[in-house]
């Protein structure tokens, strides 16, 4: 299976993601999305496909997200925000009534790593999450305002070939609610 969005915004990195966590491991995201495919001259086509069904059935999930309890204990972990520097300097907040971060966090856009929803290349995204504090086999965890770009970082752990990385999939809007806001 291939999961595509129009050009990286995190729609199928989250897809991916949601996959894997119930047990699907032959899934993959269309690098540059639809718009890349397009640019390289990928074909498309209007209308239905005929296709076969496929047998998947959900498994129980993966043990790759921390709860909102787990943030800030004695887990050593690097806790990456993967939302714009604005927004995790709580300059601004389209969404949640309160602007900031996790304490602690470390801004990592998602859209740094993904140019125009192309991945950079390992080597660049490694050096990346290193400058962030995360080393190969380290422990990070990404969120983002609702859970969904965050997926974007947990992608690109594994291009970048560091490892795995776990989602907070309450993300900033759970967080924010919560009332442990700096």
């Amino acid at each position: 299976m291939v999961a595509y969005d129009e050009a990286g915004e995190g729609g199928a990195a989250r897809l991916w993601w949601l996959l894997r966590h119930f047990g699907h491991e032959q899934v993959k995201v269309l690098d540059g999305g639809l718009r890349g495919w397009r640019e390289q001259g990928g074909e498309l086509r209007a209308g239905e496909e005929e296709t076969e069904p496929g047998d998947f059935r959900a498994g129980p999930p993966r043990d790759d997200t921390v709860a909102a309890e787990e943030l800030g204990g004695p887990d050593p972990h690097v806790l990456l925000d993967a939302r714009a520097p604005e927004r995790y300097r709580g300059e601004v907040e389209p969404i949640d009534p309160v602007a900031g971060h996790i304490p602690g966090a470390v801004n990592l856009p998602f859209a740094e790593l993904a140019p125009d929803g192309r991945f950079l290349a390992p080597a660049e995204l490694r050096a990346r999450f290193e400058a962030a504090g995360v080393e190969s086999g380290g422990d990070a965890v990404a969120y983002c305002g609702s859970g969904v770009t965050a997926c974007v970082l947990v992608l690109a752990a594994e291009v970048a070939g560091i490892g795995a990385a776990r989602l907070y999939p309450g993300s900033w809007s759970e967080w924010s609610q919560r009332g442990q806001t700096p």
